[in-house]
């Protein structure tokens, strides 16, 4: 399952081709726009591998929540979404689940 956290994801008109795609390799596709709204979704999502796409605003807010809430031999993968990937890339080395992942600033880089 993907869950994807970025304030503007459920604008048509952004990350269309991504959105499209994604859709294509899989129907867990869930789209929150908010923090809240993502730690809505991670007690619904137990037994399954979880991909995590987080607006790089939302990261360093809403990642320690994935690893306390999300069994650790379930190994969630996040991806960092950012236009500045040099502001997580310290804080990121610390984070199992975001260095299974990355830092991107570019969506065809997802």
């Amino acid at each position: 399952m993907i869950i994807w956290l970025d304030e503007y994801i459920g604008r048509d008109e952004n990350c269309r081709a991504l959105k499209m795609e994604f859709h294509q390799l899989t129907n867990n596709l869930k789209m929150v726009d908010s923090v809240d709204s993502c730690r809505q979704c991670l007690p619904h999502v137990k037994n399954r591998k979880l991909f995590f796409i987080i607006q790089g605003k939302y990261a360093k807010e809403i990642v320690p929540d994935i690893v306390e809430i999300v069994s650790p031999s379930m190994k969630p993968v996040v991806y960092i979404f950012c236009l500045h990937m040099i502001y997580f890339i310290e804080w990121a080395q610390e984070q199992e689940c975001i260095m299974e992942g990355g830092i991107f600033d570019h969506e065809k880089d997802l």
